[in-house]
This record gives C-alpha cells, sequence and structure tokens, in this order.
C-alpha cells in the first residue's frame, strides 16, 4: 500500500533527518505512483546536500556520516537521484569520481552494474556485472547471498540472454 509506504517513510525521516536513504525511496515511491514533481524534488533535496563541484571525497565523507564505506550504497544513492532527474552525464562523472577513488574494487562494480539496468542501458550493465564477477571473492559472495538473483536493479537486465550468458559462466554448476 503505497500511503502506508509513504507514512511510515516520512515517519522514520522524522526520526533520522540525515537518512537520505529513506529520502530515496520516498522519491521512487512518488515516482512509481504518478507524482513525478514530488520526486523529483526529493531527488533535488538528496542532491543539494552535495554542490556539483564536491569532491569525489567529500562526497563520500558526507555519505558515509551514516553509511559504511565500503558497501558504496552511497553510489548507488546518488546515481538512483541523478537518474531520477533523468541526468544521466551527473551519473557517470559520478561513477568516474568513484573509481578514481576506489579503483577495482567489486562491490563498487557491481553498484555500477545496478545503476545501468536501472538506466536501461543493458550492455553496459551487462559489461560491468562481468567485471564485478571476475573477483572471485564476489563469485562466492553474491552466490552465497541471494542479492545478486534477487536484486531488483538487476530487473532490466534479468531476462536477457547476456545475464543468463554471465550465469552460466560464473556459475556452471548451478546455471547450465
Amino acid at each position: 500500500d503505497a500511503n502506508a509506504a509513504e507514512a511510515a517513510y516520512k515517519s522514520a525521516f522524522a526520526l533520522d533527518t540525515t537518512n537520505f536513504i529513506l529520502l530515496a525511496l520516498l522519491a521512487e515511491l512518488y515516482k512509481g505512483t504518478g507524482r513525478e514533481e514530488e520526486s523529483r524534488q526529493l531527488f533535488k533535496k538528496i542532491l543539494s546536500t552535495v554542490s556539483e563541484d564536491a569532491t569525489a571525497d567529500e562526497i563520500i565523507t558526507y555519505m558515509n556520516a551514516y553509511r559504511n564505506e565500503r558497501s558504496f550504497l552511497n553510489l548507488n544513492l546518488l546515481g538512483r537521484s541523478y537518474l531520477g532527474l533523468g541526468d544521466m552525464d551527473a551519473m557517470e562523472k559520478l561513477i568516474e569520481k568513484h573509481l578514481k577513488l576506489y579503483g577495482k574494487k567489486p562491490w563498487l562494480f557491481y553498484q555500477i552494474a545496478c545503476l545501468y539496468s536501472l538506466a536501461g542501458q543493458q550492455d553496459r550493465a551487462l559489461e560491468w556485472l562481468e567485471k564485478a564477477l571476475e573477483f572471485k571473492k564476489m563469485q562466492s559472495l553474491i552466490f552465497y547471498h541471494s542479492s545478486f538473483i534477487l536484486d531488483s536493479d538487476l530487473n532490466n537486465i534479468r531476462n536477457t540472454e547476456g545475464y543468463r550468458e554471465v550465469l552460466r559462466k560464473y556459475f556452471p554448476s548451478v546455471h547450465k
């Protein structure tokens, strides 16, 4: 029920006004229920906390005030906000900053795959997903954590032949 979800997000945000993940969830709820202008305003509020010329370090420092640095959820949150505003260029600049800051990290690559999937760019999403899976440790983490199979961020690529090929390549004993 969208009304109950909205009330829950607003109540939770009132208790923790630094938790912009709640605002992002509310913005996505608004977008999904046709409340485009309210959605845009929340995405703008999230992004206004970080200036346009903020360095990657500044963005990470701010976002990690309430999130674990290694989770890269900050990239996902800010990237979703840019996508919600239709600003693909800003999302790609954010990705570049994270790559410069963190380098080759499988969870970063996974989050990039999620963002490109959300943006509807299937080929790029599959490319980054494969880069993430090239790390043996990532394969075992993803396999044992059903997020890879259930992560809704990947819904735009889940039914593609490319996605099935990636599953067969990295998890051949399970996906034949």
